[in-house]
């Protein structure tokens, strides 16, 4: 039995972004690699990648999100204290993911709260 397994890439399943590089250099690694290539923006585990700074447009998916979720918990009969810990606990956590990879504009951070204090 061999130790070691080697990894084999799929050309057909992977995908090569490239950013401030001329046509020709991206077509010689294209036609090296035989992989696709990819275009920005990508999404991985719900969050947008672009390579500039965030705007509202691009957190719609974010606040598309927290809005589904309010509107699910509206219908339910929970106590002040109760909406206020949903409110921290999930709304919050995801804002929070979220900021791990992003600097949020404030108008996303101030529209979140907003629907936080409506709900409550």
């Amino acid at each position: 039995m061999e130790l070691t397994q080697r990894i084999r890439l799929s050309p057909a399943e992977l995908k090569i972004y490239c950013d401030g590089m001329d046509e020709l250099t991206i077509q010689r690694l294209l036609d090296l690699s035989g992989f696709k290539r990819g275009i920005l923006p990508v999404r991985y585990l719900g969050v947008t990648f672009i390579p500039v700074r965030l705007t509202d447009r691009d957190c719609k998916s974010l606040i598309d999100k927290i809005t589904s979720r309010i509107e699910g918990w509206v219908v339910k009969k929970f106590s002040y204290a109760g909406k206020l810990q949903l409110a921290k606990s999930v709304i919050h956590s995801q804002v929070n993911f979220w900021c791990c990879a992003f600097v949020l504009p404030k108008k996303v951070l101030k529209m979140v709260e907003k629907k936080c204090k409506a709900f409550l």
